[in-house]
C-alpha cells in the first residue's frame, strides 16, 4: 500500500480500513460508500511500508480506521504515521474493550498515544455510521464502555470523555421522555438543530429545550457527551424509539 499514490491520485476525500475482509466487510464498505457520497471508503490490508511514507501535509486522507489486530502496528508505529500525515485521524476499530482498555490506559503516559480515537464495532449498524460521522467531524470519543475499569482515565483537549458524569440508570435513560430520546437519537447522527426541527415538525427553540432537558436528567456537559452515551447504550435498548 502506498500513501502517496492515494493522496496524488485521489479525487475526493478517502477513509482507509485496516484489515481483512472479516473486519470489514464489502457490504460495510458499500454502505458507508453510499452513506458518505464526498468520501471513499477503502479496505488494505495491512499498515505496512511506514518507513517510507512521504511527508504529504495537503493530504486527502480524513481517516486511517485499523482494525485492533493490528494494535501493536498503530501503537509502534502512530509518531512516524503523524508526521507523514498530520491532517489524518487515526481510529482503533475494535471489538473487545480490553485491547481498547489497554491502550487506553497507555495513552496516559504516551501523548503521542492520545490522538489516536475509538471506534467500537459491536454497535448497531446504524449507530457505527453514527459514530464514523461524529469521527470524521473531527470529535474525540472515549466509548464509556472503556472508563468501567478506567475511572481516573482524565479528559484532553482532543477527547471527550464520560469519566465525570452518573447517567441515569435503565436502557436509554428511564428519565428520558420519548420525545427526548428521539432528539438524542437525531443529536447522535450529527443533525443539526435546524435539521432536527424540521424532521421532527418542531420548533428550533423547542428541539434546544429538548436538548437542554436530555443534558441535565444524562448528567453530561454538552450533546457530544449526550450522543456518545446514546450510541454506546442504544444496543441495550430493546425497543425502537424513533
Amino acid at each position: 500500500m502506498n500513501f502517496g499514490n492515494l493522496s496524488q491520485t485521489a479525487t475526493k476525500s478517502r477513509v482507509l480500513l485496516i484489515g481483512s475482509a472479516l473486519s470489514f466487510s464489502d457490504a460495510l464498505i458499500r454502505i458507508a460508500n453510499a452513506e458518505f457520497s464526498g468520501t471513499k471508503f477503502e479496505r488494505h490490508v495491512s499498515l505496512d511500508l511506514l518507513d517510507r511514507l512521504p511527508v504529504m501535509p495537503d493530504n486527502d486522507l480524513l481517516a486511517v480506521i485499523v482494525d485492533e489486530t493490528q494494535c501493536d502496528v498503530l501503537r509502534h508505529n502512530i509518531e512516524t504515521l503523524h508526521r507523514s500525515l498530520p491532517n489524518t485521524v487515526f481510529v482503533l476499530a475494535y471489538r473487545h474493550p480490553d485491547i481498547a482498555q489497554k491502550l487506553l490506559q497507555d495513552q496516559q503516559e504516551n501523548t503521542a498515544l492520545g490522538n489516536i480515537r475509538f471506534l467500537p464495532m459491536n454497535l448497531q449498524f446504524d449507530h457505527w455510521l453514527s459514530f464514523v460521522r461524529l469521527t470524521l467531524c473531527g470529535e474525540g470519543m472515549v466509548p464509556s464502555e472503556l472508563l468501567a475499569e478506567s475511572p481516573t482515565a482524565v479528559a484532553s483537549q482532543d477527547h471527550v470523555t464520560l469519566t465525570e458524569t452518573q447517567p441515569v440508570e435503565g436502557p436509554l435513560g428511564s428519565a428520558l421522555t420519548k420525545r427526548e430520546k428521539q432528539v438524542l437519537a437525531y443529536v447522535s447522527e450529527g443533525k443539526q438543530n435546524k435539521i432536527i426541527a424540521a424532521d421532527m415538525e418542531l420548533s428550533e427553540h423547542t428541539v434546544k429545550l429538548h436538548i437542554h432537558h436530555v443534558i441535565a436528567k444524562l448528567g453530561v456537559r454538552n450533546r457530544t457527551e449526550a450522543a456518545i452515551w446514546y450510541l454506546s447504550q442504544a444496543g441495550q435498548d430493546p425497543e425502537h424509539i424513533r
